[in-house]
């Protein structure tokens, strides 16, 4: 946590939002000129991200402030769409130490503390300071690779429901949003060691240092290694040696507030991970190394057309080496250029205006086939935003793009393939504060998520007897889409320092469920291994049976009490029901495809602070999830089969001795899971010590 405000996270004054409200008063009649100039932003100026200071408005406000959803500032309770904010303090007290673990305590978010460190989410895009960390060949996010740590991170927001609209194609199931502390105003400067179970060694160095006034930069190292055997990772006769999972990462951040109020960052990191990972969907296991390397660049300037801002980032992703179970290898190249150009603008006292325009080029390559994937897209969007009362709002964005993929030395047809795509997405939300602890929402979106190079054609990811196949090859697959309704009701108990919400949904989805295992036995049909005139469009066929299409519809109940001192807990629970939608085709390769599945989640939470200790202590309940495998043994074929419900404890105990000392004691999977029929989760726990200087 930054210096300046740097509170252990036992013994120390946090800030609650009763807390808040009293300090914001009195913080109000001391700085009246500089409120002026805040309320301006908030509420008159074209502000953006780069320019807002969370300090600032969470003093004056007495809550965390957000410009996720609308590109300018503006408190979370007054914020048109259904966001969950998981804030540093949260961080602190969770005693997680990855993303997975945070993520998962939220309602309506599957996701597991596997060996993978590729989890899945039931949620889209992560993007980390405008920066969006996603392997799109594998239509996967590598959280291990991330190259931040827990301890730069200001606060973790979640955005309910396709925002494709405003973040983009990958967004068609909604957005988390990671964001760092500025090392020009928030110095952040600690070293931790962790150790555990599994030979766990964990160590990280964050440095932040200002060069000159108004510029500051931070430099951030870390290392961690682990060593699973059978009992907790993936056994030796899957792969002939499980991978221990290892992650080094290194990463510099620049950011510089100039003197007439222009933002200018640039941000540089490398990370390099070791894991067992999984084909994306089915039971297939590879020894996976990964290497990324990415820089970004953000400028924000005031205009007399608005606030201009202009983001692009270079992404070069690579696999040198990945093993599969089989006996199979295969190599992996993915560069990915994405440039996006806005404007905000207030266009009249209760209107804000964004447009943007984005330009993206990817390119993918294997060393398994001769040929590469490249894609092309143009994209332009438009947000509007307007405030029929101080209670009352309206949002509506809507984004249009148009992409081409193009490859060359295809398995399954000849010559050069070309794919053209074009749609438009589209977000509307209200909110209305019904009163002073009532806020009502309400949003219809829909999304769009392109076809991956995976998608478009297999890569050669997939092998037999030691030799590459390509198995699935459609110039024709279309993009998938969403169409979500969901309305929020959220109350706040004033007096009890607690938040409630109850959201409803149904979404209608084209990519429901991934038919991955039914394009892979597709491969080992001897009439698709090497195709003639007359098996080659049933190959085709077979192999394009990508998604299959569903309607989901769900609850989510959420209650949260915190507090700096003595008690906080928090409780919620979701349900979500997916009835797929299969035709004949579908049902012949799984005669069960077809059956509606429910699935249930529980999270809760019990803490309690005092003096310089603090102590939590979480449950995590999932119902068993039908899971399309592929089974290998004898004929190929596919199952749809039913894991095993999870239950799982997780503790943590921290002491800080001194302000520069912390000690956390935390466990993590008490009740050891299945994740799926390859993988086991095992228990771990470790103790890491924290110096800050």
């Amino acid at each position: 946590m930054p210096d300046h405000a740097m509170t252990p996270p036992c013994g120390r004054t946090e800030r609650t939002s009763t807390d808040r409200s009293a300090r914001g008063h009195a913080w109000l009649q001391l700085n009246g000129a500089r409120v002026a100039v805040l309320c301006a932003c908030l509420c008159a100026s074209p502000c953006i991200a780069q320019s807002l200071d969370y300090d600032d408005f969470e003093e004056l406000f007495g809550e965390p402030v957000t410009f996720s959803a609308t590109g300018k500032p503006e408190r979370i309770s007054d914020t048109p769409v259904t966001m969950d904010v998981i804030t540093a303090d949260d961080i602190r007290n969770s005693g997680a130490r990855d993303l997975v673990t945070l993520l998962r305590t939220l309602p309506g978010i599957s996701g597991y503390r596997g060996y993978n460190g590729n989890a899945e989410f039931s949620i889209g895009s992560l993007f980390l300071n405008g920066r969006e960390i996603y392997l799109s060949s594998f239509t996967e996010i590598f959280l291990a690779a991330l190259p931040v740590e827990l301890d730069e991170i200001r606060q973790i927001e979640v955005i309910r429901g396709p925002q494709s609209a405003l973040y983009g194609f990958n967004a068609g199931e909604g957005v988390i949003n990671i964001i760092t502390y500025d090392p020009a105003k928030d110095p952040v400067n600690n070293v931790t060691l962790r150790g555990g179970n599994q030979a766990r060694r964990d160590g990280s160095a964050i440095l932040t240092r200002t060069l000159a006034p108004g510029i500051g930069m931070r430099l951030t190292a870390s290392s961690d290694h682990a060593h699973y055997d059978d009992s907790g990772g993936p056994t030796q006769a899957n792969l002939g040696g499980n991978q221990n999972p290892d992650r080094r990462v290194l990463a510099a951040n620049v950011s510089a507030i100039l003197d007439n109020g222009d933002r200018a960052s640039i941000e540089l990191s490398h990370s390099d991970i070791s894991l067992t990972g999984m084909l994306p969907h089915i039971t297939q296991l590879f020894n996976i190394r990964l290497q990324t390397d990415a820089v970004k660049g953000n400028y924000a300037a005031e205009t007399d057309i608005g606030r201009v801002s202009v983001n692009a980032f270079l992404t070069a992703q690579t696999i040198p080496q990945a093993s599969s179970q089989e006996g199979g290898a295969f190599t992996l190249n993915d560069h990915t250029i994405d440039v996006r150009i806005g404007d905000l603008l207030k266009a009249t006292t209760e209107d804000s205006i964004r447009l943007e325009a984005e330009f993206r080029k990817e390119d993918v390559h294997t060393g398994s086939v001769p040929g590469s994937v490249a894609t092309q897209m143009l994209a332009g969007s438009m947000m509007w935003d307007h405030q029929f009362s101080p209670n009352w709002s309206l949002v509506n964005a809507t984004r249009y793009y148009r992409t081409e993929n193009n490859e060359t030395e295809s398995g399954l047809t000849s010559g050069i393939s070309n794919y053209a795509s074009y749609g438009l997405a589209y977000n509307t939300s209200l909110i209305d504060k019904i009163g002073a602890d009532d806020s009502l929402r309400a949003a219809l979106s829909r999304g769009i998520a392109l076809p991956s190079p995976l998608d478009f054609e297999q890569l050669g990811l997939s092998s037999l007897l030691g030799r590459t196949l390509t198995i699935a090859n459609d110039p024709n697959l279309s993009r998938s889409s969403s169409l979500e309704y969901r309305v929020s009701w959220d109350h706040q108990f004033g007096d009890h320092d607690m938040l409630g919400r109850v959201s409803l949904f149904s979404k209608q989805s084209s990519n429901a469920l991934a038919l991955l295992p039914v394009q892979i036995v597709a491969s080992f049909d001897p009439a698709c291994r090497i195709p003639n005139p007359y098996t080659a469009a049933f190959c085709q066929q077979i192999s394009s049976q990508s998604v299959l299409s569903g309607v989901f519809d769900g609850a989510q109940w959420q209650i949260d009490h915190k507090a700096a001192a003595g008690v906080r807990w928090g409780l919620n629970y979701s349900i979500e029901r997916l009835h797929p939608h299969s035709d004949a085709a579908d049902k012949a390769v799984v005669s069960t495809l077809d059956r509606s599945q429910i699935y249930h989640k529980v999270n809760a939470n019990l803490g309690y602070g005092w003096t310089n200790w603090t102590a939590d202590l979480r449950l995590y309940y999932s119902s068993a999830v039908p899971t399309l495998i592929l089974n290998t043994t004898g004929l190929p074929g596919v199952d749809l089969v039913d894991a095993k419900d999870i239950v799982t404890l997780s503790p943590h105990l921290a002491w800080s001795p001194r302000e520069d000392l912390v000690i956390d004691l935390a466990a993590d999977n008490l009740w050891g899971y299945r994740e799926n029929l390859l993988q086991r989760v095992g228990p771990s726990g470790f103790v890491s010590v924290k110096v800050k200087y």
